[in-house]
């Protein structure tokens, strides 16, 4: 068993996970702060969106067709990598990914609802922006329901292990991206792809997953079944079986939070928390000499 020395950091991530577990359990313990996003029910606070399958399939497709026009484009730039070796990923095309995927498909978004389905566009946020209460009571669900989420990271881990161990599947590589920013990559370069990954992918994949997505799921389902299907598809979508079901748990609250507020925002808001919060721990566990595994197995 390897040993790890004690120092200010390695005490700073204790004090953290510590911290969080004990305010979720505060929160779980007063009614007032607790929200079970009305689990159990099925509230209507959230429009259907009432398209065609044929209008929505477009929608993807052109989705695609920009992203794989932005990435052709960022190949192209790349220099050719040596024969029989792929092109070793770094903090630059890392960034540049980043934004050849989300961009093109917020772009899409912008340019289907202005110019091709104006009499069906979407209004997202169907309560008014109150920015200091929104990110405080997102701030409050995150906290309540993190440590939740890290249990069923610990439990699928602990499933996929077992499946290895008889050999049922074959060991699954960590995150590229994780494994990254796990490397002595520069300071900034950390800094720039954590500000998108906070600030930045969460609006889109929101848009996308919860603000489109669930809501066109809606139309043709119960509110249930579209919440899983729109969870399960944004796990899916993040291409790693080891983060699949902490994914669809994540995926299946934020749909509820939305449904239940009516807020795009407060959707954002518990993202790029999660998001954050992930960044922070895989620094702090970087420089602190613990291993990654703790949170990132």
């Amino acid at each position: 068993m390897t040993e790890y020395e004690p120092n200010f950091l390695a005490s700073v991530v204790s004090f953290a996970f510590l911290g969080i577990i004990l305010s979720s359990i505060l929160i779980w313990a007063q009614k007032k702060h607790r929200n079970p996003l009305q689990l159990g029910q099925n509230p209507s606070t959230l429009p259907q969106w009432n398209i065609q399958w044929i209008d929505f399939l477009l929608f993807i497709f052109s989705g695609f067709l920009l992203v794989l026009l932005a990435q052709n484009l960022l190949a192209a730039w790349m220099p050719e990598p040596p024969d029989g070796e792929g092109i070793e990923l770094n903090s630059q095309i890392a960034l540049l990914s980043i934004l050849t995927l989300h961009g093109p498909i917020l772009l899409n978004y912008i340019l289907f609802q202005k110019f091709y389905l104006k009499e069906n566009s979407l209004r997202l946020n169907l309560v008014p922006l109150n920015l200091g209460e929104d990110l405080k009571q997102s701030l409050f669900l995150f906290v309540q329901f993190l440590p939740m989420i890290w249990l069923i990271s610990i439990l699928w881990s602990g499933f996929l292990g077992l499946l290895q161990h008889f050999s049922l599947i074959k060991e699954f590589p960590v995150q590229p991206l994780v494994e990254l920013l796990a490397t002595d990559i520069p300071m900034l370069d950390f800094l720039i792809i954590a500000i998108l990954g906070v600030a930045f992918v969460p609006v889109v994949e929101e848009i996308i997953f919860r603000g489109c997505l669930y809501r066109f799921l809606k139309a043709r389902h119960t509110i249930l079944i579209a919440q899983l299907i729109s969870a399960a598809l944004f796990a899916l979508l993040h291409d790693n079986l080891n983060s699949f079901i902490p994914l669809v748990f994540i995926g299946f609250i934020l749909a509820r939070i939305y449904e239940s507020t009516g807020s795009i925002y407060k959707t954002i808001f518990f993202h790029a928390f999660f998001n954050a919060s992930s960044f922070t721990f895989l620094g702090l566990l970087k420089y602190s000499g613990l291993p990654l595994e703790i949170i990132f197995p």
